[in-house]
């Protein structure tokens, strides 16, 4: 483990600006009608982002700037976090090759809760519908000791002050595969409405493909809240790269919870969880002008990226109620896998390749083993 910083090119939001957030900053509401057909959860009504002040003092002029980090790894694997940036997983090196989409240079757009967000890596979403309030402010980050025989793991931290709840990340690199155990402790008296996502971006070829044990999935787009669709679909859903419009396909998933994104030569990143966070879903921007405008505008000269996400509930329009006292946790690994030629065939030859890929990275009872052990972290 090794604390340092990088030098990045762009322009880093800064800090608050100190004005108050008068609304829910751009947080989502749904009709109950739409709840009733998801099946469950529900969408707290949060007047306001307080305490939490504005995050708009940004440019577009380009420089230098130079950001804390951590980098976990083996001899396969290095995995970097930012720190001064909501502990966002930067990169993820596996066998020489990056996983992750990295912006060039690092821009920012208003597309957060406090407004400033930015496009790349792993963003860890805690809140309510939205990027979370923290996601370009600093985090907490030392060493604690692992559980035998690991050693040392690094833990990420922060107080979440809209909910009122704690939350916390443990992390290690095992056999090549990046582990990190998120923690959220419900610390009031009073039950919370909880929303979680991890969010992936992962570049973007026009042969790429997204693969996840499913067959149907809810379709969220600027023309109607929700439509249950058969996966792949007719247009393939499941080939960003080749469709128009901006959409979210939230995945209903049969069985163990992964999801895998690979390009033309069948290999690519690859997650799978425990089962305490069964959502999986795909956010692409489309190859319109629109959705080429707003990849230009967060990656000028990065290329195009799309991403799979994984969370608490079966869409990002639910929220999932943690009672006052109680601690939710789970494991995930985020490795690069290799399907191979078959990922880009029929559907379901496809997605046993993704399964087999997600198992070879980790089988199901090695990542509940290391579950267990994370749990015995305090």
């Amino acid at each position: 483990m090794e604390f340092g910083d990088i030098t990045v090119q762009g322009a880093v939001p800064g800090g608050g600006d100190g004005l108050s957030i008068l609304d829910a900053g751009g947080a989502v509401s749904v009709p109950a009608s739409d709840l009733e057909r998801l099946g469950g959860g529900a969408v707290p009504r949060y007047p306001t982002v307080l305490p939490y002040d504005r995050q708009a003092g940004y440019s577009r002029e380009v420089g230098p700037h130079v950001l804390r980090t951590v980098t976990v790894g083996d001899e396969r694997t290095s995995a970097t976090f930012l720190l001064d940036l909501g502990g966002r997983l930067w990169s993820l090196v596996v066998d020489g090759r990056e996983l992750l989409h990295q912006p060039d240079p690092l821009m920012i757009g208003h597309l957060a809760l406090r407004n400033a967000w930015f496009a790349g890596g792993t963003e860890w979403n805690l809140g309510f519908t939205g990027h979370w309030p923290l996601t370009c402010s600093p985090v907490f980050a030392g060493v604690v000791s692992g559980p035998a025989p690991h050693g040392e793991l690094l833990r990420l931290w922060e107080y979440e002050r809209m909910l009122g709840i704690v939350w916390r990340i443990d992390v290690m690199v095992v056999d090549g595969v990046l582990l990190v155990h998120p923690v959220v402790h419900n610390r009031t008296s009073a039950t919370v409405p909880v929303y979680w996502w991890s969010n992936t971006a992962v570049p973007l070829e026009p042969a790429s493909r997204v693969l996840v044990p499913a067959d149907e999935a809810w379709h969220y787009d600027e023309r109607s809240l929700l439509e249950l669709v058969p996966v792949p679909g007719a247009p393939d859903a499941t080939r960003p790269g080749l469709l128009e419009g901006a959409a979210d396909h939230f995945f209903r998933i049969a069985g163990r919870p992964w999801i895998v994104a690979v390009g033309a030569d069948g290999t690519g990143l690859g997650q799978v969880s425990t089962t305490r966070l069964p959502g999986r879903k795909l956010f692409r921007w489309g190859t319109g002008a629109g959705g080429r405008r707003w990849q230009r505008w967060l990656s000028p000269r990065g290329g195009d990226y799309l991403e799979i996400q994984a969370g608490l509930a079966s869409t990002q329009l639910e929220h999932l109620p943690l009672p006052a006292g109680e601690v939710w946790e789970w494991t995930e690994a985020y490795g690069l896998v290799r399907p191979g030629g078959d990922a880009h065939g029929e559907w379901n030859r496809a997605v046993d390749a993704g399964r087999r890929a997600v198992d070879a990275m980790i089988g199901a009872e090695a990542l509940d083993e290391v579950d267990g052990q994370f749990a015995t972290l305090r």
